[in-house]
């Protein structure tokens, strides 16, 4: 990464919401984009379903704070069939105003 694309792009960068700070996997330009990943590739678990209702809960505070910056999660796909959470979340993301994105790697 170039000197000027440190100085753009922040990694587990904060974010000020209406109630609390979160963190966001990256930051663009303090912020210009904010992005949250998950990953889907191990079997279903409490602490997946805790993952996605905490990022949800981030994007929804940072919303009621600010209008900007666009939000968005960068989600792996579960390796073998589907899994109904991976199925579920990126409506949720959705409705949230928060963009999502499916990695295929």
């Amino acid at each position: 990464m170039t000197q000027k694309a440190h100085k753009l792009v922040r990694r587990n960068h904060p974010i000020k919401g209406q109630l609390e700070q979160h963190s966001f996997d990256v930051v663009v330009a303090n912020p210009f984009f904010a992005t949250q990943g998950l990953s889907f590739e191990v079997s279903a678990s409490r602490i997946l379903d805790l993952e996605v209702d905490a990022t949800a809960f981030a994007i929804s505070d940072v919303h009621a704070q600010h209008h900007e910056p666009p939000l968005g999660v960068s989600t792996l796909p579960p390796p073998q069939g589907k899994l109904r959470l991976f199925d579920k979340a990126p409506s949720l993301f959705h409705a949230l105003e928060a963009d999502v994105l499916e990695s295929e790697d």
